[in-house]
């Protein structure tokens, strides 16, 4: 059985101080994805809709160390440590994307709610949304505005939206993320989002030769990945 990430010391430590400072805290994405499938997560994202400037101040004098990364994209890696050693949380303030056209957003807007962000990731098994409590054993429901749960049960991977197209047209690295998910995790990609794939596949054509390394690298892993 692999250990929760929710009872890692260093991250109550960060949900208290989110907490004290009137904030909560959420893991999203493969954290809390992984959590359910009962596999590692090699990194911890988290978000709430706190924006930076605030996040950084209510990290200031506590055992949390928040550093501004991308203040655009409300991006900032919260540095913690317990007896295993340091560790960073990358946080991002809740958002809603706008793409005019390329693979970076063209507009950004903050947020207040999970719903709302969720609409801006690709697959619903990572729109998934779970509270952090400084005390572990506080339960905490996971909060699944577009489906992932039931996907993850189903064994399937579909986007955030019914429609495949309105995620893939954005980014056509994200077609190379679903194939490197379905080796990864073992979950078949739906007959809608293969067909949307085969439709946007020259998108991949513009996407930086670095960004295509990267993926394709992580694709030919995809068996080394989660060993257990």
């Amino acid at each position: 059985m692999i250990p929760s990430p929710y009872r890692a010391p260093w991250l109550c430590q960060t949900a208290r101080v989110f907490t004290q400072a009137g904030e909560q805290l959420y893991a999203v994405g493969g954290v809390v994805r992984n959590a359910l499938m009962n596999l590692p997560a090699s990194d911890v994202d988290v978000c709430g809709s706190a924006r930076p400037d605030a996040v950084l101040r209510l990290c200031e004098n506590t055992s949390v160390h928040a550093v501004l990364r991308a203040a655009h994209f409300g991006t900032v890696e919260l540095h913690a440590s317990d007896a295993s050693g340091r560790h960073m949380a990358e946080y991002t303030t809740f958002r809603v994307d706008s793409y005019r056209c390329g693979h970076k957003p063209s507009a950004i807007r903050f947020a207040d709610r999970p719903e709302a962000d969720a609409l801006r990731r690709d697959f619903s098994v990572n729109a998934l949304y779970r509270a952090l409590h400084a005390d572990p054993d506080e339960p905490a429901e996971v909060i699944d505005p577009t489906g992932g749960l039931a996907h993850l049960r189903q064994r399937v991977l579909h986007t955030v939206t019914d429609n495949p197209d309105a995620v893939l047209k954005d980014d056509g690295l994200r077609i190379l993320r679903a194939a490197r998910f379905q080796a990864e995790l073992g979950l078949m990609p739906t007959q809608a989002l293969l067909s949307s794939a085969t439709r946007y596949a020259p998108l991949l054509r513009d996407i930086a030769m670095e960004r295509l390394k990267d993926e394709l690298t992580k694709l030919l892993l995809a068996d080394t990945r989660y060993p257990t």
